[in-house]
């Protein structure tokens, strides 16, 4: 069974694009356009890890980081961050030991595929449903 990877932007064209790019490498994915869309579908949904764009409106990474890590369950899923500041990488721990790799944009394909196979390399799967009543 294919690894189910959860697309988070909101630009549709940047979500069709990864989505195309990594089901053509044999993932399931599926997409929100931001990280409360996101979390409705963590609770519908295995998830194996999350590509998150960090500048949406509404809910932004950031803050669906926090609320990752604020749900036991879901503290270690994994994510690539997506994102245009070049700053240090360590501002996205969020102190829960999440494996987490930040990518600049823009981004090239065989630069995006070599970081979604080292995060996927072991990592826990967010079950469907652990979101529920939290």
């Amino acid at each position: 069974m294919p690894k189910t990877i959860l697309i988070v932007d909101d630009h549709a064209s940047v979500r069709l694009y990864h989505q195309t790019f990594l089901s053509h490498q044999g993932y399931h994915c599926l997409s929100a356009a931001d990280g409360t869309d996101a979390l409705a579908k963590i609770s519908q949904q295995a998830i194996d890890l999350v590509l998150l764009d960090m500048a949406m409106p509404g809910m932004n990474g950031r803050t669906f980081l926090a609320e990752l890590a604020a749900r036991p369950a879901l503290a270690r899923l994994p994510v690539l961050v997506i994102t245009s500041d070049k700053g240090d990488s360590s501002q996205f721990a969020d102190g829960t030991g999440r494996p987490i790799k930040v990518l600049c944009k823009p981004i090239l394909p065989d630069k995006l595929f070599q970081h979604v196979l080292q995060l996927l390399a072991g990592a826990p799967v967010a079950a469907a449903g652990d979101l529920v009543g939290k």
